[in-house]
This record gives C-alpha cells, sequence and structure tokens, in this order.
C-alpha cells in the first residue's frame, strides 16, 4: 500500500489563488493524500473558498486568531498524519505527477530525508517568468555536503512548496524556527539535510508565485539581513554545521547581494 503524505497548506488572505491552490493538490495523480488547510484566521473570502470543496480528502482548519506564519506553519504539521509531509503555500501550484514522483524517489533509500525538484517562477498572471534547476539530472546526493553548499551560496532548495520530506524525522529536528521570518524553510530545509540524503528531481514540479501581496515581498533589505544573522545564530546553536567568521562574513555577503538581485528581478518582472 502507498505511504499517505500529508499537502499541507498554511494560507492567510489568499482568495484570489487557494482554489487553483487546492485544486492543484487534489488533482494529484498520486491518491493516498490528505490535504491539510489551515487559515489563519483570513479577512477576505479565503475561507468561504476552502469551505466550498467537499473532497473528503481536505480536512479544514480555522485559527480563533491570527498566530502568525510560521506558528501556522506548525500547525499544519500537528494535524498532518502521513509518512510523507509536503507543504504548498496559498498560491503555489504543484503540479499533477508532483507527490508521485517525489514519493517514488523517496522510496528507493529509506536514508533519504528529503526531496525537491527544478521549480517554475510564475506571476501574477500565471505566466512562467523563470525555470529554476539546480542540478542537470535526477540524482541522490549526500546531505550534508548539500547543507554546506547551500550556506555558502543560496538556497538551493527553493520555496517552501517544493520539498517533500519525512514526518518522523521532526522528532530529531523539531518543527519551523518561528523566530525566522524570510529564512524558516531554508533552515529547516538543512536541518533536515545533515540528518541523511537529499533526492533531486530535475523536472519542474512546483510553480512559484511572485506578486506584490507575497508573504516576504514586503519585508525590507534591512530586515531581511537581520534574519540572516538569527539564520545563522539558529544553526550555530542546534550544531547543523560548523562554519567560522570567514565563512559567516562570505556567507551574510552572498545573502546581501542575492536579496538586492531578487528586488530588482521581482520588480522588472512581476
Amino acid at each position: 500500500m502507498s505511504s499517505l503524505v500529508s499537502v499541507c497548506i498554511p494560507v492567510y488572505n489568499s482568495e484570489k489563488t487557494i482554489r487553483a491552490t487546492l485544486e492543484s493538490a487534489l488533482k494529484q495523480t498520486y491518491s493516498n493524500i490528505e490535504v491539510i488547510v489551515v487559515d489563519n484566521c483570513s479577512t477576505d473570502n479565503t475561507w468561504h473558498i476552502i469551505n466550498s470543496f467537499s473532497d473528503s480528502r481536505v480536512k479544514k482548519f480555522r485559527n480563533d486568531n491570527n498566530i502568525g506564519m510560521l506558528r501556522n506553519w506548525n500547525k499544519c504539521l500537528e494535524y498532518a498524519t502521513g509518512v510523507y509531509v509536503h507543504f504548498l503555500c496559498g498560491d503555489d501550484i504543484i503540479v499533477p505527477d508532483c507527490i508521485e514522483k517525489k514519493v517514488f524517489l523517496a522510496d528507493t533509500d529509506g536514508a533519504i530525508s528529503l526531496v525537491f525538484s527544478a521549480s517554475e517562477i510564475i506571476n501574477e498572471s500565471d505566466k512562467v517568468v523563470l525555470t529554476r534547476k539546480q542540478f542537470s539530472k535526477n540524482c541522490v546526493l549526500d546531505g550534508e555536503r548539500l547543507a554546506k553548499k547551500s550556506f555558502y551560496s543560496k538556497n538551493i532548495y527553493g520555496e517552501p512548496s517544493n520539498v517533500l520530506f519525512r514526518r518522523k524525522l521532526l522528532d530529531n529536528v523539531g518543527a519551523f524556527n518561528t523566530n525566522l521570518f524570510y529564512t524558516p524553510d531554508w533552515e529547516m530545509w538543512m536541518r533536515l539535510s545533515v540528518i541523511g540524503k537529499v533526492g533531486y528531481i530535475c523536472e519542474p514540479l512546483m510553480k512559484y508565485r511572485i506578486s506584490k501581496v507575497n508573504c516576504t515581498s514586503g519585508l525590507s533589505v534591512k530586515k531581511k539581513l537581520q534574519d540572516d544573522k538569527l539564520f545563522m545564530e539558529t544553526l550555530r546553536k542546534c550544531g547543523t554545521l560548523n562554519f567560522g567568521l570567514v565563512s559567516s562574513v562570505y556567507h551574510h555577503l552572498i545573502i546581501l547581494v542575492r536579496t538586492y538581485a531578487r528586488l530588482i528581478f521581482m520588480k522588472v518582472r512581476s
């Protein structure tokens, strides 16, 4: 029997996109899924749209008050019961065979902690503006080496909606760090990576939407760089990676350059 997969959809004020997001989860060729939707007390029509779905696989929850983005992500984890978890933010889309292909790769090796793929960046009109491929072919990588490579370059894993991971590993690494905002998924994927292997699929299986209302698009450069300092402090404390002052400075400069480049890209292409 195929393993149950929890597709977790944390959502807040996404009335324009949540229907397409939910439909993409329910159209998966992999049938053994539960779709965990946790509405963070939306003030628009989001909750009404969620309730219009009658599929028994959809489990709907609504917070009594807004508990913040990261606590809502962790609330999804509390409700998830699957062997695997795949996050899907309320404005992103996964292609029909996304879950099937990621589970197939994860099942080939019990040491694989997580699986991610190439992805497409779309704008508010669903137009693909960029395709991102980190490697040229499907592969299984040493998790610690990949985490180090990511630390010295960029968030190789992509967005929160691009990763499938084994739920039982949360007992080892814990949930998302609620003190972070801009880098919580990246930090979590690195914690998962260093305790196993990482699978990669070179085919784009997820579409990440850039928009003016994206949860991190409004953050100032100063806020993002402050978040990055906390990101490094967190990795030091949990012993995920060992790095010194020179490595920290190098990493921070890379983040500074990429942050400005991202802001320019979103302004030009959105």
